[in-house]
């Protein structure tokens, strides 16, 4: 029986033909939360940012302290925002 395979030359046409780039998804925790904030351009809830990103409560919580912590992050009575602070 012939098993399927996938090649990935790395090039990828969109519907009109031109070449684009396929986005890989966030690798690690930090970076999952911080895309998710990113694109929300407002204060995410807890319960939002663990449905969004599939994560656990505790894994959520500790990474979302230490990022705040360590002025990744800002929270709110709303939730989480980006800090601004670079």
């Amino acid at each position: 029986m012939a098993s399927l395979s996938s090649v990935d030359d790395g090039a990828h046409e969109s519907r009109c033909g031109e070449p684009c780039a396929i986005a890989s998804p966030p690798s690690s925790v930090d970076e999952r939360i911080t895309a998710v904030l990113a694109g929300a351009n407002r204060a995410a809830p807890i319960a939002e940012l663990r449905a969004i990103c599939r994560l656990r409560n505790i894994t959520l919580y500790e990474r979302l302290t230490a990022m705040t912590d360590a002025g990744h992050l800002v929270r709110s009575s709303e939730g989480y925002l980006l800090s601004t602070v670079v």
